[in-house]
């Protein structure tokens, strides 16, 4: 095989035609046009002064004015690294704690005589906030106020826990 590393494509086209062989881009995401006759030689198998005949012959070019590579594993145009994600994660927002108001004082109503209330006093309370509110709480059946609207569970005592 001649020395074709140097020379261009077009001095090495007839000897790759005759032998059947190929022509390849030097760099690896380079492939050569079908008229890469001033594309220079980089690379060449067989190796200059080897038999032709036992080798499939192979040229590997690079386009006119760019240098050939180290190996053909390189790459010419080198990809644009993807930004890197960020593993931070947000901080969260902070919940604002809960304005505090005080419930407002239970007004204390006369017993109704429907049997809401098992206290058989004269308070009632509307709900179980009333019933904190008045330091109440919890209530049982038979303390004045006590009211079945106030036990969700029936078991005599209100506003548990």
């Amino acid at each position: 095989m001649p020395q074709l590393v140097g020379g261009t494509y077009a001095d090495a086209a007839q000897l790759l035609k005759d032998n059947k062989g190929r022509a390849y881009g030097a760099y690896k995401d380079v492939v050569p046009p079908a008229d890469a006759a001033d594309w220079t030689v980089c690379f060449q198998r067989p190796d200059a002064g080897a038999p032709v005949g036992s080798t499939v012959p192979v040229v590997y070019l690079t386009e006119p004015g760019v240098p050939c590579p180290k190996s053909t594993s390189e790459l010419l145009h080198k990809p644009t690294p993807k930004p890197t994600p960020t593993t931070q994660k947000p901080k969260p927002t902070p919940t604002p704690e809960p304005t505090r108001t005080r419930a407002p004082e239970p007004e204390p109503t006369e017993d109704a005589g429907d049997g809401s209330s098992g206290g058989g006093g004269s308070v009632s309370y509307r709900n179980c906030a009333a019933v904190r509110a008045a330091g109440a709480a919890p209530i049982h059946a038979g303390d004045p106020g006590y009211g079945r609207h106030l036990d969700r569970d029936g078991d005599g005592v209100g506003c548990e826990g």
